[in-house]
């Protein structure tokens, strides 16, 4: 919700609007194709639900979006909608500055009720009992639609004119989407939760994993010399590939009846062996000198199931430092695509969440943003009062970094020195010494992508360069006017909690990890985490060459500022005792 629409609440109530997405049949009960009839295949109607439906085989499947909205609310005529939602809570995304974001989350709690069935019940009128005087809203709901797991659920939060409602809930409003991860109840105070991710839960471990699971079995006995292997289906293999039997990779040319043909027997640097009727023929997912972005939106899109609507590669590929990333590896066994995608977000240096404002899927490095694209945090001009917080993230500091990589034999233990060809390490031995913190950080990755040595130590230049200092994690408030940054946004951070050696406030990137609304809107709280550069003093970003009728530093407005680099004095001050500019 903007700002602008806040400033105009003013004789209008504030609602939230829960929308849930079920699954329905789109056929009539008994007309062509659908062949139920009372009776015959059941004693009454169905609901036109799968749970309910008597004639599967002709099932034809749709959605129906069921509209709940905060209890007392005035409802709009003409909408079916039911005032029933008691609360609604959340916590937001929040960006791991060393790993895979968490995933946003809601609570929706509903109260049940007496309901007619007008208006859910396709077939209200012909049934022999009264629906008001029997059972209850979500009791029948439930038993009708049993499926509820991985459906959409949107919360729209907005304020509506008691004298002409939005009725599609989308102008002034504020939505946010979900997948729903259960629902519980109806319990003894007669409520129902619902409990919802964001939409990287699809990639959870034990809902998506690449590659899948290949389907064949061997159909005979086979030795370590034969080049056509027989498989009891061929389903899901393509007409050539790289397969998995044992610790074997194979690949093979071509598809002949049920046989893998012109095979290639213990291929990168696995060794040819014999095998037994009934062994498995697993299909291995391979990415050679593939660009992240390509390999994110292949996990995501293709093996857990998320829509393209929610990646906007356009966005994506304005990201240049992650072209420095072509990636090779096999993947050999199904592996839960979240594993795959922390593996890739750490050894690329980038963060991938749910932007809940954009309803995106967000892909960025971590990387020097252009002056142009942060925004300046003040204490004096943006920051609600004492509401800033300061605390240093100890657990975040790294002293050195050790890379192996170039895996030797993917079907082996990933985690193992030995199964690694190279090894690159990186320390930071001035953050060691007796003079700094005097204690060693060892961070270790073994990285069954980084192909090169090129790749490897530009990793650990750009982690250790950000994480040998300790990071201070701060949190503060804005209200809805200031509100401009989101997650994932670069900022320069200005308050007086944090100062310099001379005692004036510090100044320093920051990257929002954590956004959250509080009460109805009005004010927003941050979480961020310090963007360390390496340099002392202002942090640096990269800035634009001015004309010659550029002001002077004086005279600049923080947009100028923020925009162009000024040339400081000898003793690296600007002229009102500012931090200089440093060059990176």
């Amino acid at each position: 919700m903007s700002f602008d629409t806040l400033k105009n609440t003013l004789g209008r109530n504030h609602v939230t609007v829960v929308e849930v997405d079920m699954p329905s049949c789109s056929l009539v009960y008994g007309s062509s194709p659908c062949t139920a009839a009372v009776g015959t295949t059941g004693s009454t109607k169905c609901y036109n639900t799968f749970k309910t439906c008597q004639d599967t085989p002709n099932y034809a499947a749709s959605s129906t979006t069921y509209r709940f909205m905060t209890q007392n609310s005035q409802a709009p005529i003409g909408v079916n909608i039911f005032p029933c939602v008691v609360s609604v809570s959340s916590i937001p995304t929040k960006i791991n500055v060393t790993s895979l974001s968490t995933r946003a989350t809601v609570k929706v709690v509903m109260t049940d009720f007496p309901h007619h069935d007008r208006g859910v019940d396709p077939y209200v009128n012909d049934r022999n009992f009264d629906p008001s005087a029997q059972g209850t809203f979500w009791g029948k709901f439930k038993a009708r639609n049993f499926f509820f797991v991985g459906r959409s659920i949107r919360i729209k939060n907005g304020y509506v004119d008691p004298n002409g409602f939005d009725t599609t809930f989308d102008t002034d409003f504020e939505t946010r989407e979900y997948i729903i991860e259960s629902v519980d109840g109806v319990d003894s105070a007669g409520k129902v939760t619902f409990t919802a991710k964001d939409i990287l839960t699809l990639s959870n471990t034990d809902i998506a994993k690449a590659p899948l699971a290949s389907l064949g079995k061997l159909s005979i006995d086979i030795n370590d010399t034969v080049t056509t292997i027989g498989l009891d289906t061929i389903s899901g293999y393509p007409s050539s590939g790289l397969i998995r039997i044992g610790d074997e990779l194979i690949t093979y040319a071509s598809i002949g009846g049920s046989n893998l043909q012109g095979c290639v027997r213990g291929t990168n640097n696995t060794i040819a062996s014999g095998h037994d009727a009934d062994d498995d023929v697993q299909l291995c997912l391979q990415y050679t000198a593939e660009n992240v972005r390509d390999i994110v939106d292949d996990l995501l899109v293709n093996y857990a199931a998320v829509s393209p609507t929610y990646i906007d590669r356009a966005v994506w590929d304005t990201e240049l430092s992650l072209d420095l990333f072509n990636l090779t590896t096999i993947i050999t066994e199904p592996t839960g695509v979240s594993e795959l995608l922390k593996e890739l977000t750490q050894q690329t240096n980038s963060n991938l969440w749910w932007d809940d404002r954009q309803q995106q899927i967000r892909l960025k490095p971590i990387s020097t943003p252009l002056s142009t694209d942060v925004v300046r945090v003040f204490d004096d001009k943006n920051i609600i009062e004492n509401t800033v917080k300061v605390k240093d993230d100890r657990k975040s500091r790294v002293s050195r970094i050790t890379i192996y990589f170039g895996t030797f034999d993917f079907t082996k233990n990933l985690d193992e020195v030995t199964n690694y060809r190279n090894k690159t390490i990186d320390i930071d031995t001035s953050s060691e010494s007796d003079n700094e913190y005097g204690q060693i950080k060892d961070k270790v990755i073994f990285s069954r992508w980084i192909p090169t040595d090129a790749i490897a130590n530009d990793l650990t230049s750009r982690m250790l360069i950000r994480l040998k200092q300790t990071p201070k994690a701060i949190t503060f408030q804005v209200d809805a006017k200031n509100g401009d940054v989101s997650t994932g946004d670069i900022i320069y951070f200005t308050s007086r909690e944090i100062q310099t050696a001379t005692g004036l406030p510090d100044t320093q990137l920051y990257i929002i990890t954590e956004e959250k609304r509080i009460g109805s809107g009005e004010k927003t709280m941050y979480s961020a985490s310090e963007f360390n550069t390496g340099l002392s003093g202002v942090s640096p970003v990269a800035v634009l060459i001015a004309d010659n009728t550029q002001v002077d530093y004086l005279s600049a407005s923080d947009s100028e500022k923020a925009t162009y680099a000024f040339i400081s004095d000898n003793a690296g001050l600007m002229s009102n005792g500012d931090a200089g500019y440093k060059i990176a």
